[in-house]
């Protein structure tokens, strides 16, 4: 059987021993401080009923004083408890007096099977449960009596939760801890400054913990080999009531390592972390139904003078690709992580990504420990090391969805950019199955008569070829076919109900326009009748043309795959697409638009590339960015050569999260790609979203450009399985544009403008 475990409160939270018969057995939201927030039953009443009693005990003649002046490598003198100190306090204390007793409820399984079917724990306790936060049930109190509180100024040190926990005070059978089992560690030299106070009263200062979750926790997650009430039989997920209440196994490291992250995108679990000071912005924020919550986890780019920076792919990039080839490791980031509000309030950690249930606790320690121990031989002694667990990602449109319907149009400018291709079904995920266009550029063909060809960039998945081929079969037969006489696939070629649905779609255009027009006349406003009158020529224009068209827009040309080199293996996520009409008479501004069954609208044209970021069908900019009028340019007409700069605003926009804002940091991002598994580690360039919760790029968004404030297209999107929509993989599209003129019979690429 467990050995019970319980949770030392701060002293601000210690409540009087009369309320306990109230504690016991009650649900509360808010573990650190029980009876502030919400609680059941209230103050006075008692949930005892349903228990079948209880075990109870005292300790006498206990010391449990970890302070002294100036002492380092404290340790904790014991008497009669088990005591270790895994926790931080604001108001560091300690213990020393006549007498502690505890009591603990009986059979706790069936004391619940009874609670949960009180009325008041039915209607309120379910709504306090979040995938990120339990309820919790009190199934021991500890009462101190007559007491010495022994303060200091400093804190102790963190290795987990917000609280100090007694952790083993008894076993099972109530039985004494023997005096080896009782030790406490640290590496942090204290020094205390001890004031003494005494405390007359008796107080409940410490209480044990089960974890209450719901059914639809239970679901989400596909766990249901809970801890249920004794004598139930297993459910199957399906047949769980959402709001029905179990107990859940209370693991300390787990439910801190479960919120560590806590405000970012991704799921993390993190198994070891280097952090041993107890500076609040580097500890993991509580969660947000706590009072005492402190903020959401954000990260930041490293400045691009710290010392770390000229190290980090010669030495660190060296190390972890010449160490951890194993397919555990997913990815490597250098960022500033914390609750700080600034950049430099957060210290600089490595944070490495690794498969769920692959690495263990130890082995994440070593490598923590081991890649710290790198850093300081090179003279780095503020940077930490965190090594975690990426969880399965979330449906796409559940956390980055930037638009409400499925028209999140890519590409803003109308001169040279596809508004909104898109492949695969609405905020897909799925590797092989979604995408989105970069733009137009316009190659000269190395053989004569070296015509000048339009094509149309995009990532390689988007370009279904025999050496990478989709995984979505329905829609590569209806999306693609190969000519026989050119042996290309011809590329977003609709099918005949696609080209009925497109019809329709395009006559529903013309048709609103008109109704629109008809209720403006009513209104008498001039203003918008001017402006859906041309709505309507522009829609029956392309009415017009999808009909007249050969309704295809080209032929793929080729696809980057990967190039391998010594050092790294560097991705060439590029897909070119060679246009169906004469480059000469290309009206950029009117390429027709497809309706696929599929539900994703095709629309290679905009009305004006003038104010297309307001228009209520491209999209809105994402509100977050806050940027003001004018701050993006009008068209991207350059390529750019010169690298990022950390403290410039680069933009992109894409199919899944529409247009973002975000900053380069220059520590490159170490990612080992399941797409390029066989060569090995992979180097992107990094960039976060302005501000921090907002993602750079999903899924989907793969082949969009990425741009700077002068229209100078510098990279492109990549949105691999293994990168975290918090940090955002690009590639250097100078890089890009010098591989499709090797692969390809096509030089002296520029934008089309």
């Amino acid at each position: 059987m467990a050995d019970p475990e319980f949770f030392m409160l701060k002293p601000s939270a210690w409540m009087d021993a009369s309320t306990a018969d109230t504690l016991l057995g009650s649900f509360v939201q808010n573990y650190a401080d029980p009876l502030s927030g919400a609680h059941i039953p209230a103050i006075g009443e008692s949930h005892l009923q349903y228990s079948v009693g209880e075990i109870t005990g005292s300790f006498t003649d206990f010391i449990t004083d970890p302070y002294a002046e100036r002492t380092k490598d404290p340790s904790v003198i014991l008497n009669s408890l088990g005591f270790k100190s895994t926790g931080e306090t604001d108001e560091a204390f300690g213990l020393q007096g006549k007498l502690i007793w505890y009591r603990r409820l009986k059979d706790v399984d069936y004391f619940f099977d009874k609670v949960r079917n009180d009325s008041a724990v039915r209607s309120r306790v379910s709504k306090w449960i979040s995938p990120w936060h339990n309820a919790f049930l009190v199934v021991g109190i500890m009462i101190c009596e007559d007491v010495d509180i022994i303060w200091t100024t400093d804190t102790t040190v963190s290795q987990s939760n917000a609280e100090v926990p007694i952790r083993q005070i008894t076993r099972a059978t109530g039985e004494l801890l023997s005096a080896t089992d009782a030790h406490a560690e640290s590496t942090t030299e204290i020094t205390g400054h001890l004031r003494r106070a005494r405390s007359g009263q008796s107080k409940i200062f410490a209480i044990q913990l089960r974890p209450v979750t719901k059914g639809y926790n239970i679901k989400q997650l596909s766990v249901i080999d809970r801890h249920r009430v004794l004598g139930s039989e297993r459910e199957e997920d399906d047949s769980i009531p959402d709001d029905e209440l179990f107990l859940d196994t209370f693991n300390t490291v787990d439910a801190n390592a479960r919120t560590y992250y806590y405000g970012l995108k991704a799921i993390l679990r993190l198994l070891s972390s280097t952090l041993t000071t107890a500076d609040a912005s580097r500890q993991p924020p509580r969660d947000p139904t706590d009072s005492g919550f402190v903020s959401k986890k954000r990260l930041f780019t490293i400045e691009r003078n710290h010392p770390i920076v000229p190290i980090w792919e010669s030495h660190i990039f060296r190390y972890f690709k010449d160490t951890y080839s194993s397919e555990h490791v997913r990815s490597v980031n250098c960022l500033r992580i914390g609750v700080g509000s600034t950049p430099m309030h957060n210290p600089v950690t490595i944070l490495v990504l690794v498969e769920p249930n692959k690495v263990s606790a130890v082995e994440a320690e070593s490598t923590a420990k081991r890649t710290q121990d790198l850093c300081k031989s090179h003279s780095l002694s503020d940077v930490e090391v965190e090594i975690a667990e990426l969880m399965e990602p979330r449906n796409a449109g559940d956390r980055m969805r930037g638009h409400d319907d499925t028209h999140v149009l890519n590409g803003p400018f109308a001169r040279n950019l596809y508004i909104g291709a898109s492949i695969g079904p609405p905020w897909s995920s799925g590797w092989g199955s979604s995408g989105s266009f970069g733009g137009h550029i316009i190659g000269k063909g190395k053989s004569p008569p070296h015509k000048e060809m339009l094509l149309a960039l995009t990532c390689d998945h988007v370009c279904f070829t025999d050496h990478r081929p989709c995984h979505e079969k329905a829609l590569v037969q209806r999306v693609y076919k190969m000519n026989d006489s050119t042996h290309r696939y011809e590329m977003l070629t609709p099918s005949a109900s696609d080209a009925d649905d497109t019809e329709e779609f395009l006559r529903q255009r013309v048709d609103a326009a008109s109704i629109n027009i008809t209720d403006a006349r009513k209104r008498g406003d001039q203003d918008f009748i001017r402006q859906q009158e041309e709505a309507r020529v522009d829609a029956d224009r392309s009415l017009q043309g999808f009909l007249s068209a050969k309704r295809k827009v080209g032929d793929i040309f080729g696809t980057g795959g990967a190039r391998v080199s010594a050092n790294a293996v560097m991705p060439m996520d590029w897909g070119v697409v060679l246009e169906d009409l004469e480059l000469e008479h290309q009206d950029l501004n009117k390429l027709p638009p497809i309706q696929f069954s599929g539900g994703n609208t095709i629309i290679s044209a905009i009305e004006r590339a003038m104010g297309c970021f307001l228009s209520p069908q491209l999209g809105n900019p994402t509100p977050a960015t806050k940027l003001p009028p004018g701050t993006l340019p009008r068209q991207i007409s350059r390529l750019r050569t010169i690298s990022p700069n950390p403290d410039e605003v680069f933009f992109k926009v894409g199919r899944t999260t529409g247009w973002t804002a975000g900053r380069y940091n220059p520590c490159r991002s170490m990612v080992l790609n399941n797409e390029y598994s066989d060569y090995g580690w992979c180097l992107f360039w990094c960039f976060l979203g302005i501000p921090s919760d907002v993602p750079f790029g999903a899924p989907g968004d793969s082949g969009s450009l990425v741009f700077d404030r002068e229209g100078q297209a510098t990279g492109l999107y990549f949105a691999g399985r293994n990168s975290i929509p918090d940090v955002s993989c690009v590639i250097s599209l100078d890089t890009v544009f010098r591989d499709i003129e090797t692969q390809l019979d096509v030089t002296d690429i520029r934008l089309a403008s």
